[in-house]
């Protein structure tokens, strides 16, 4: 529709060419025979004008047609300029729109990355601080239980459900509890944070397809606006093909989005939610803690003031023991050197008075020595209980009684070590082992007897035995319990009076 037609110059006709007035008249019929000659100089000269003539004029006519066809042709090319570069602008302006959308949706993307990378960086620490508490908790758990298994060995006078058991048990409960609802968070951390990486991937996928896709539509338009097609209806250029990438839609994008602000929110008010569990479970745990350990306290002052009081009733009954026996022999001794029947029946009522009371008074110190071993075992595992740290508490049980283990002084390789032929072999004590072996040891005597208390040197007790006639028993074992030893090496009134004797 842009070109101008134009007539090639050998199919143009020629206008006649213009003859002067004054010119005569030329007969320009060829015969057949070939042009004639002319008649005289006139006639050549008006030939070669003629001639001449008709040759300007031709010559004139083609050059202008030329200029023309030149006109025309510059014309169509700058028809056919305008029109490539409208359809270049018309291109570029639609790939510049294309490109605006994706680069407003990755910038948008990108934001939310950023903001879902913070996020996760909340709960990363959120879910660090619950496990720290977590295993805070579970070491307290683990002495909670351990103190536990320890007032278990108790002895059978007892073993009853005081104050400490309740609140041992109530602490345990506590921080199982506690132990639950931390694991419940940290599942709920973990679940947020693997949904906010799920989506973070999805978003820098999809901005990864659109970026290759803004560099798709921008090679597409250098290629397009560099080779346009000819307006003419000329056939387009073949095109490479660039391989097509999967991008989300503008309500999935927008879905996505909208989901992960849900969650940003979610794990930004995480933080806040965790401290606020967190501070209740530390003060429900040190609470229960707390009335545990106050408890244990508590059993501990209460036997030992027992354990005071038994023994001053052991030193009573050792003191009245002593003087049934002295009084005892005097009346055997009586009887002895008593010369008639005068007064005989008086002593010996009096004899049989005595050897029921010394019975009586060593069958309660044997109840009152009992009473005294099971006081001071409960009062050293209640002491050992007290005693309990983590380490302690998180150490592995004891292994089976017939292996044996390494000694601290060298490298087991994880291997027991058997006896040696003497039967001795060195064994490594655990801290439970050290307690419980404490223990055992406070209830036994330096000697290897029952338990049996040191006594001060300045001690009543001590000058007692000091001025008695009556064997030491034990090194370091108190009055009361050794009387109570002899009264029951002695029990008959006969072997008092042959000591005597």
């Amino acid at each position: 529709p842009f070109s101008v037609p134009v007539q090639h110059p050998r199919t143009m006709t020629s206008a006649p060419a213009s003859v002067p007035e004054d010119a005569p008249m030329v007969d320009n019929t060829v015969p057949d025979s070939g042009p004639q000659p002319p008649e005289n100089r006139d006639q050549w000269y008006s030939n070669v004008q003629a001639n001449m003539s008709r040759a300007r004029s031709l010559t004139k006519d083609v050059l202008t047609r030329l200029r023309a066809n030149e006109s025309a042709d510059a014309a169509n090319k700058m028809i056919m300029e305008a029109g490539q570069k409208k359809e270049k602008e018309r291109i570029k302006k639609k790939t510049r729109g294309r490109v605006q959308e994706h680069a407003e949706v990755i910038n948008v993307t990108q934001k939310s990355i950023r903001e879902i990378e913070e996020a996760l960086v909340q709960v990363e620490g959120c879910q660090s601080r619950l496990v720290h508490e977590r295993y805070a908790r579970y070491a307290f758990q683990k002495v909670c239980e351990k103190r536990m298994e320890l007032r278990e060995k108790r002895p059978s006078r007892e073993a009853f459900r005081d104050n400490v058991q309740e609140a041992l048990e109530r602490e345990k409960a506590v921080l199982e509890h506690a132990r639950k609802e931390l694991l419940s968070y940290e599942a709920d951390a973990q679940r947020l944070a693997n949904e906010l990486q799920e989506i973070r991937s999805e978003l820098s996928r999809d901005t990864g397809a659109r970026r290759l896709q803004v560099e798709k539509e921008l090679s597409q338009m250098k290629q397009a606006t560099t080779s346009l097609p000819e307006v003419n209806g000329a056939p387009k250029t073949h095109q490479h093909a660039h391989p097509q990438v999967s991008m989300l839609t503008e309500a999935e994008c927008k879905s996505l989005i909208s989901r992960s602000e849900k969650m940003i929110d979610n794990a930004t008010a995480m933080p806040r939610k965790i401290e606020i569990a967190i501070a209740k479970i530390r003060k429900d745990s040190d609470a229960a803690g707390k009335r545990a350990t106050k408890a244990l306290s508590h059993r501990t002052r209460e036997l030992s003031e027992m354990k005071r009081q038994i023994e001053e009733n052991l030193k009573d009954i050792d003191q009245t023991s002593n003087q049934a026996s002295q009084a005892l022999a005097k009346e055997e001794f009586k009887l002895d050197n008593l010369v008639g029947d005068k007064g005989r029946e008086e002593i010996q009522s009096r004899i049989g008075e005595l050897n029921n009371f010394v019975q009586e008074l060593t069958t309660a110190n044997k109840q009152l020595v009992e009473e005294l071993r099971s006081k001071v075992s409960s009062l050293d595992i209640d002491n050992s209980c007290r005693r309990v740290t983590p380490q302690m508490a998180s150490e592995p049980k004891k292994p089976q009684p017939g292996m044996l283990q390494a000694s601290s002084s060298m490298p087991s390789f994880g291997k027991h070590i058997e006896a040696t032929p003497s039967g001795a072999s060195s064994k490594s004590m655990s801290s439970s082992e050290m307690i419980d072996a404490e223990s055992q040891a406070s209830t036994m005597s330096p000697g290897g007897g029952n338990y049996l208390p040191a006594i001060h040197p300045k001690s009543p007790q001590k000058q007692l035995n000091k001025s008695s006639s009556e064997p030491y028993f034990t090194t370091g074992a108190s009055a009361s319990l050794r009387m109570a030893a002899q009264a029951s090496l002695t029990p008959t009134a006969g072997a008092a009076g042959n000591a005597l004797s």
